[in-house]
């Protein structure tokens, strides 16, 4: 499996990856559906998208951003992480955490914060492995099919740094 930047001949595989993992049950904008336009809209100095390829197949997609769009946090960086039904639990997912790690580093982010769905057991349990840590519950802050759901926040700290 190789992990690296998003390019032209993957946008097709990319696209019905992100516009048919998401449910009710894992995102609050299950119903969003992506275009080529958004994917470029991903891209820039500081934000784009990773993806994991074995034989030409994309099995997962990891999009990040800086969190804020102020000076006084631009030290944090936010993503949203998408794997294959096929692929998961199988490494996809922790692969491209940990190259994500790096490259944030890399981009002089110190902390990365994120938005989980408090449903969301799978990738609850995969973020928590990774080291990060719940901040904040939000409760009934989603209301998805009419049906009010906890948001969570989590956040982790690169290079050991800490508030």
């Amino acid at each position: 499996m190789q992990i690296r930047t998003i390019i032209e001949k993957d946008y097709e595989q990319v696209l019905a990856l992100q516009n048919h993992i998401w449910t009710p049950y894992n995102s609050p904008v299950f119903d969003q559906k992506w275009t080529v336009d958004d994917i470029l809209k991903r891209r820039g100095s500081r934000a784009d998208i990773l993806i994991a390829v074995e034989n030409d197949l994309v099995l997962g997609m990891l999009s990040y951003n800086p969190m804020y769009p102020f000076e006084q946090g631009d030290h944090v960086v936010t993503f949203g992480l998408a794997v294959h039904p096929n692929a998961q639990g199988k490494g996809v997912g922790k692969a491209l955490l940990l190259a994500f790690f790096e490259l944030a580093h890399s981009l002089d982010f110190l902390k990365i914060s994120m938005h989980v769905t408090a449903g969301n057991s799978s990738a609850i349990a995969l973020y928590e492995k990774m080291g990060f840590q719940l901040e904040a519950k939000l409760e009934g802050n989603l209301r998805i099919n009419g049906v009010f759901h906890d948001n969570l926040m989590y956040g982790k700290w690169l290079e050991g740094q800490d508030a």
